[in-house]
């Protein structure tokens, strides 16, 4: 398990926790910085597993925050956290605001693609596809988020992922639904899980003060 922290400018940020059999941690952490990076990165924002590569392993991607936005996908093997790649360096360098990312099959070769946005003052969405090909999406009229869901769901059932998102006023959106959306009974939404069953969407949240809400939905 890999979790990463600030501390204080230190770029020893990373934590890996060894895990036994039944996936519980046992035993104290691994303290590491990142290799093959060409500059510091010491103020981590969220982690996202990806899927498993042919070659047996799982990379994950690190956000950075301000002052230097970047996102870096990462590789642990060996007892090490090595820096492989990164994304949207041109759309990071041109927006402004939190980082948020999205992992789902959003276009049609069934392989994980990748969704960010930036969270700031005007909002802005772009695509990095599994071809390598990468796309603005228009968001001209979308409000500041609370959250963006980190995983595609197939709302419409088409075969490939839709974007989901929760606005700062408690409602629910999408980028099917253009600039319509769900009001919920909650506006301080902090996460959210999802499933898909028989055509519904179950949403399940969870709020500032750990309350849990259950919604079943008709998209």
């Amino acid at each position: 398990m890999i979790a990463a922290a600030y501390q204080n400018g230190n770029e020893k940020i990373f934590y890996v926790f060894p895990v036994d059999d039944t996936e519980f941690s046992s035993g104290s952490p691994q303290i590491m910085d990142i290799g093959n990076s060409t500059s510091p990165i010491t103020h981590p924002w969220k982690l996202y597993s990806m899927n498993t590569y042919p070659e047996g392993y799982r990379p994950f991607i690190l956000t950075q925050g301000s002052p230097t936005r970047q996102i870096i996908l990462c590789k642990y093997m060996d007892g090490k956290i090595n820096r492989v790649g990164s994304y949207g360096d041109k759309f990071l360098s041109s927006s402004t605001g939190p980082i948020e990312l999205s992992l789902g099959n959003f276009d049609e070769d069934g392989i994980e693609d990748i969704f960010i946005f930036s969270n700031g003052p005007n909002p802005a969405g772009y695509f990095v596809f599994s071809d390598g090909s990468e796309e603005n999406t228009g968001l001209n009229n979308y409000p500041r988020l609370r959250l963006l869901y980190n995983s595609g769901v197939d709302l419409n059932f088409d075969g490939t992922d839709d974007l989901l998102m929760i606005g700062r006023t408690g409602v629910l959106m999408s980028n099917i639904w253009e600039t319509d959306s769900i009001s919920l009974s909650d506006s301080n939404i902090q996460n959210i899980s999802v499933n898909l069953d028989n055509g519904l969407v179950n949403l399940t949240s969870i709020n500032q003060i750990g309350e849990i809400g259950h919604y079943i939905i008709d998209p």
